[in-house]
């Protein structure tokens, strides 16, 4: 079930999620909605569970977010089932590892990214690694990613 709510509201989503954690980016006054999938809720908190904290980078993104940071047309972000994660303390690909052992995660997409990784809900099994990743190493996010 995908819930919306009012962009800006407060709401503890699970007990180490919050609703702004997943708040679109944009400053546009027409983005007036966070959408975000309880199922990813659930298998993210299930991720933090096994492997420790971690921030997410992006949850929910409007459409003229998502097309501003050149982000994928029919992007899981634009429909609350995706988020961007960013361990504290392992590494991305360790990160990674942690998540395919979530059914609710292993089950849609998972990408490997220098910044950290990107998990969904879709229906469907899909991975796929930064074609431009060359050293995976812990770094903060200097931007969103085009998924």
């Amino acid at each position: 079930m995908i819930n919306l709510y009012p962009k800006g509201y407060k709401f503890q989503l699970s007990p180490n999620f919050n609703l702004v954690d997943f708040h679109c980016h944009c400053d546009s006054l027409a983005c007036r909605v966070t959408m975000v999938a309880q199922e990813l809720v659930n298998g993210l908190e299930a991720l933090r569970a096994i492997a420790g904290p971690f921030d997410i980078n992006s949850g929910y993104r409007c459409i003229p977010y998502n097309q501003k940071i050149n982000g994928r047309p029919n992007s899981y972000h634009t429909v609350g089932m995706a988020a961007d994660c960013a361990p504290r303390f392992l590494k991305p690909q360790e990160l990674k590892q942690f998540a395919v052992q979530v059914p609710t995660l292993n089950q849609g997409g998972i990408g490997l990214y220098k910044w950290g990784i990107h998990v969904d809900v879709r229906p469907i099994m899909s991975r796929w690694t930064d074609p431009n990743l060359h050293d995976l190493t812990i770094v903060a996010p200097n931007n969103e990613t085009d998924v």
